[in-house]
C-alpha cells in the first residue's frame, strides 16, 4: 500500500494543474501545495481543486498575473476597472 501511494505522489506532482500557465508555476516550492495527493476521499478533481488554491494563496500575485489576468482578457473583462483586481 505504501509504494502505491508513493506512486500515486509522484504522478500527482509531475502534473501541476497551474504549469501551462506560466513555468513559474513549476518550481519545487509549489509541490509542497499539493497537500490532498496522498488522501483517497478526494477524487482526482478535487485533489487538484486544492493544489490550485494552495498556490493561489501561497502567492496571490502570481497568480493574478498568470492565471486570473490572462481569463479576463480572453472574455473581454476589464480588469483595471475592477477593484479586486
Amino acid at each position: 500500500m505504501a509504494a502505491v501511494m508513493g506512486q500515486v505522489w509522484a504522478q500527482s506532482a509531475s502534473k501541476n494543474p497551474l504549469a501551462a500557465y506560466s513555468s513559474e508555476w513549476t518550481e519545487k516550492k509549489y509541490d509542497q501545495c499539493n497537500t490532498a495527493a496522498r488522501e483517497t476521499y478526494f477524487s482526482t478533481s478535487e485533489k487538484e481543486l486544492i493544489w490550485i488554491l494552495n498556490m493561489a494563496r501561497t502567492n496571490p500575485g502570481l497568480f493574478c498575473r498568470t492565471v486570473v489576468a490572462p481569463f479576463a482578457k480572453e472574455n473581454g473583462i476589464d480588469m483595471e476597472s475592477e477593484v479586486y483586481y
